[in-house]
């Protein structure tokens, strides 16, 4: 059979203000069987180009609907990699995050990301320990900054930081700027630092350094 084949057809064409309505389903009862309001199924098998639904709404503004629902939103081919969106909205600069199990919340971006404009409610370590939210990476691989899109310098797999040079001619060196002629013809002549002991009833004492070129 060729052409376009309808289950149901509705058209309605009167021009008066009242409310108009395509197809209407209620159901009631207290029954605890399921309950569906409107049940598409096409067979995979079937040939062609498939929509379980097909809402077409074209007209502009923010009133108008292609899909409109009140309540839960379940997307997915199973019910095993289902997930559900939230029945509300989020806050200003929220995003929508999944916990994998089929669960997708409104986050922070600042709760499971660094944000440009800062963090809030970070552990960032103390003198004895490290901290558990870092800056970094968790394989063996190097940290690139650029400013104004150049290449700045680099912190390397090895705990290495280079300044102005991609590497250094001297493996293991904490500090290289091979690139960087001025910070090469540094020499230190004395050098100003504090000697912060952990027992505050101790004396403090400050040391004198200075970089001569």
């Amino acid at each position: 059979m060729l052409g376009l084949q309808n289950g149901s057809y509705n058209e309605i064409t009167n021009t008066n203000g009242s409310a108009h309505t395509g197809v209407t389903a209620t159901l009631s009862g207290t029954g605890a069987g399921l309950k569906t309001g409107v049940y598409s199924f096409i067979s995979p098998a079937a040939g062609g180009v498939h929509y379980g639904i097909h809402s077409e709404v074209l007209k502009p503004g923010a009133t108008n609907f292609a899909g409109y629902f009140l309540g839960n939103v379940g997307i997915g081919t199973t019910g095993a990699n289902m997930y559900t969106f939230p029945p509300s909205r989020g806050l200003n600069g929220q995003v929508l995050q999944t916990n994998g199990a089929g669960v997708v919340s409104w986050q922070n971006p600042g709760s499971f990301a660094w944000t440009t404009t800062g963090n809030a409610g970070t552990n960032g370590g103390s003198i004895l320990v490290a901290g558990t939210n870092f800056i970094g990476t968790t394989d063996a691989q190097n940290i690139d900054f650029r400013t104004n899109n150049i290449y700045r310098g680099r912190f390397s797999s090895l705990g290495e930081f280079f300044v102005g040079t991609l590497n250094t001619v001297l493996a293991g060196d904490l500090m290289n700027a091979v690139g960087n002629v001025t910070f090469l013809g540094l020499q230190m002549a004395t050098a100003l630092m504090a000697v912060v002991c952990m027992d505050k009833s101790q004396l403090e004492l400050p040391l004198l350094v200075e970089f001569k070129g």
